[in-house]
């Protein structure tokens, strides 16, 4: 029996619950992902509503981008409404799909959401995804704010049956992750009927006419601006010859920095950039003799405008990118608008907001903390064994190539450990290491990456590493969770999104599979682990080592923490080399002697081997 919903009118969420709720009241049914900062929330946020509401929706947090794309594809080819989210990184995995299916078609509705993430604040890079939209010939939708993302989720969703297109929503960080209030409608429970008819000629590349599908799409984009146009979106204002067009969070500075002074300015807030709204653009240049384009990131909406204007013969002044008064980098903020509208209008505006508080601002808004692990991960263990490894091997930290990779692992690049060389894309490890085997160093080569990772680009490169006979050893840290996006479920979980039970994957039945030596080591039993490192290594060919252990603070949820650690105050000689050489959040420098937080210390032990004089020991029980 399904337990009856009261859900309230309004409610304030973030930009990426708001999707969800808006795909959720358009009736989706398929939702499919793969964890990413900024975008991961909304699969978190929906999963939780179809579980509490009991909804008949299907959400899975896919192996990775690409194998989410083409399941939502299927499922909007059998008529259903499909949702696929990612981060920008993840649309590159997406895009050989992503463009295929443009020349193909949808039936169901199939909305691809992208966050991209300008400041780099989950540390990839600024791509533009937008650039996407222009590469496929997909339609674009830009949100501005979670009631914008919420209103456009649910226009996609009709827009996209309608033209039988997927089209692409994108927000950025400032979107995805900024709080918003939007009004709530009701989640239909109804099913589509599945039905997918045999239609070689279409749903084939070797038999279909990819020129007249080609063709198609530049009449679905007419289509897709006609509906923009009736739904009145790309909206104009016409008041004073200063003009702004503006997308994208731009927007929401934009309508702050007007009611702040009183600006007469003609705007237009741009929805979608692809296509281009000729007709409402040209309104805009009508009553205009000058124009400021505030878009994050690429100056795409910029050259759109400037094409258009030399087109209509126009002498209309731009402000933007192209000539410097606006950056390509880093993300926008109020202060940068303001500072444009400055130059916009010849006035000397205010460029900060007014504050409410008698309190001083912060000079800086970021923490000057360096990067690090949680307490007792087994990474930092990890990271640690491989150090002494690499010391016992009678070599030095400087000669021995250590790759890395997205995710938690990645932090190993920090100090104090700073053993990685590199992280470049999900994966990329292993081909690395073996790149660098064949150019001809002749020093021991380590690729190390998680479980997530593995499963999402690894497998590719560790198989085409042993075809080759190359020599590296590789490191896979399996500890059952996609943890630094939120703790997602992945292949090694045994979980679905929907906390439902699933396979177990393991990493060391695949790695047995493929014929070479490995060996699993527990990252917390230090010096067997660092034996059997040192053993690996020594090997011929490709070795791959599985540090198993499950994430701590998963662990410590679960079922508690084990017995702390303390350190004794006679033994202790405040070397500092478990604070500055292994450095768990747990342990603070004292002043005679260092401390354990018995609190948040997990009691996996690792520090009391670090100790070079045994001042650390276990605490009495809890």
């Amino acid at each position: 029996m399904k337990k009856p919903v009261t859900r309230a009118r309004k409610k304030l969420v973030l930009g990426n619950a708001a999707i969800a709720e808006g795909a959720l009241e358009s009736g989706v049914e398929v939702v499919t992902g793969y964890p990413g900062t900024p975008s991961s929330e909304l699969i978190q946020y929906l999963a939780e509503v179809v579980i509490d509401e009991q909804l008949p929706t299907y959400v899975e947090w896919s192996i990775n981008e690409k194998v989410a794309l083409d399941v939502a594809v299927a499922a909007s080819w059998s008529g259903k409404r499909a949702l696929v989210t990612m981060k920008m990184a993840g649309l590159n995995v997406a895009a050989d799909t992503m463009i295929n299916v443009a020349y193909k078609g949808v039936r169901g509705g199939l909305l691809i959401y992208v966050a991209d993430d300008p400041g780099t604040h989950a540390g990839c890079t600024e791509q533009d995804s937008r650039y996407y939209s222009l590469l496929s010939r997909l339609p674009i939708l830009d949100a501005a704010d979670p009631g914008d993302a919420h209103r456009l989720t649910r226009f996609g969703f009709e827009a996209s049956e309608k033209i039988q297109l997927p089209i692409i929503l994108r927000a950025t960080t400032n979107v995805a992750h900024t709080m918003g209030l939007i009004s709530l409608g009701e989640h239909p429970r109804q099913q589509r009927e599945f039905r997918f008819e045999k239609n070689i000629s279409n749903y084939t590349t070797i038999l279909a006419d990819r020129k007249d599908q080609h063709k198609r799409i530049f009449a679905k984009l007419q289509q897709f601006l006609a509906l923009l146009d009736e739904e009145e979106f790309n909206p104009v204002l016409l008041q004073g010859d200063w003009g702004v067009l503006a997308s994208g969070v731009s927007w929401a500075y934009l309508q702050e920095a007007i009611a702040m002074h009183g600006l007469k300015l003609s705007t237009l807030k741009l929805d979608c950039a692809n296509p281009w709204p000729e007709g409402r653009v040209r309104a805009l240049l009508a009553g205009c003799r000058k124009i400021l384009v505030l878009e994050e990131q690429e100056p795409i909406a910029e050259n759109l405008l400037r094409q258009t204007i030399a087109e209509s013969g126009s002498s209309i002044s731009v402000l933007g990118k192209n000539d410097g008064v606006l950056p390509r980098v880093d993300e926008y903020d109020f202060e940068l608008v303001m500072e444009a509208l400055s130059k916009l209008t010849g006035r000397e505006l205010q460029t900060k907001r007014r504050s409410t508080s008698n309190s001083d601002p912060p000079k800086s808004d970021r923490s000057k903390r360096s990067l690090t692990f949680c307490i007792g991960c087994q990474h930092r263990a990890t990271y640690f064994l491989l150090g002494r490894a690499i010391r016992k091997l009678g070599l030095k930290k400087d000669e021995v190539i250590v790759t890395g990779d997205i995710g938690c692992t990645s932090l190993g690049a920090f100090k104090p450990l700073e053993t990685l060389w590199t992280e470049v894309t999900m994966g990329a490890s292993i081909g690395l290491a073996h790149g660098f085997k064949i150019a001809g160093n002749s020093k021991p080569v380590i690729a190390t990456l998680g479980d997530s990772t593995f499963f999402h680009s690894g497998i590719a490169p560790l198989i085409n590493a042993i075809q080759h006979g190359s020599e590296l050893t590789v490191v896979i840290m399996d500890n059952g969770w996609t943890a630094m996006t939120g703790f997602q479920p992945n292949p090694s979980t045994g979980l679905t999104a929907l906390q439902r039970p699933a396979t177990r994957i393991s990493v060391s039945q695949i790695v047995a599979s493929l014929g070479v030596p490995w060996k699993a080591i527990e990252p917390y039993k230090v010096e067997a682990a660092i034996e059997t490192i040192v053993e690996m290594v020594k090997l011929p060919g490709v070795k791959v080592i599985v540090a198993t252990e499950e994430c701590a603070l998963q662990r410590v949820r679960r079922q508690g923490p084990e017995d702390p650690y303390q350190v004794n105050p006679e033994t202790c000689r405040a070397c500092h080399t478990c604070t500055r050489t292994f450095a768990c959040p747990a342990i603070s420098e004292g002043e005679q002697h260092h401390v354990i937080d018995s609190v948040t210390c997990i009691g996996c032990g690792v520090c009391a081997f670090v100790c070079p004089f045994g001042a650390i020991e276990e605490a009495p029980s809890r």
